[in-house]
């Protein structure tokens, strides 16, 4: 969010992708305002896409600062919600020739064995459709298909885990953090 990135928080990403079609209810959830846009034929996961391409966009200091943890490139574990490829930016800078093996959803590798740079939720330069944005993106991701659940709870059962610049809020998340779901 801060410069030189210069991206919307998912609040105000969401805004911007409704271009006033639809007023998001007082307390809907994102993703289910998303959602409700995507029933309304919105192409929200394509409007994101264009809105987090900007090319005058670059990785900002906690970009750099989180990626300075790890010494060389083939010790790198960070995953990721964003959609933005500034990790990559900041990873291709930082380490040079040498390249962090990188995944986006869904193809995503056992958590267990998670090392490298995750897009948990798709990166943009990716199909669009791959995008986790909308409430049946994140039912598909989690529940139904769970290749994103399936992730997170092997990366929860090896590692621990340090969140940075999430709230932690979302009740799948608090389900699946807890040690005796894993």
């Amino acid at each position: 969010m801060p410069p030189p990135s210069n991206f919307p928080n998912f609040d105000i990403l969401a805004y911007q992708v409704a271009g006033g079609v639809l007023q998001r209810d007082q307390g809907e959830p994102v993703d289910r305002f998303l959602g409700r846009l995507v029933d309304r034929e919105v192409k929200v996961h394509e409007r994101v896409q264009k809105i987090l391409s900007d090319p005058d966009s670059a990785p900002n200091s906690l970009h750099w600062n989180l990626l300075r943890l790890f010494e060389i490139p083939a010790k790198v574990q960070l995953v990721t919600t964003n959609f933005d490829l500034h990790f990559t930016g900041a990873a291709r800078s930082l380490f040079g020739a040498v390249q962090v093996e990188t995944f986006s959803a869904p193809a995503l590798p056992p958590g267990d064995s998670s090392i490298g740079l995750v897009y948990l939720h798709g990166s943009i330069d990716k199909p669009a459709e791959r995008l986790v944005l909308t409430d049946a993106d994140f039912g598909r991701a989690y529940l139904t298909e769970g290749w994103a659940r399936q992730f997170l709870q092997r990366l929860f059962a090896k590692y621990v885990v340090m969140f940075i610049g999430y709230s932690h809020n979302d009740p799948v998340m608090n389900y699946l953090a807890r040690p005796k779901f894993l």
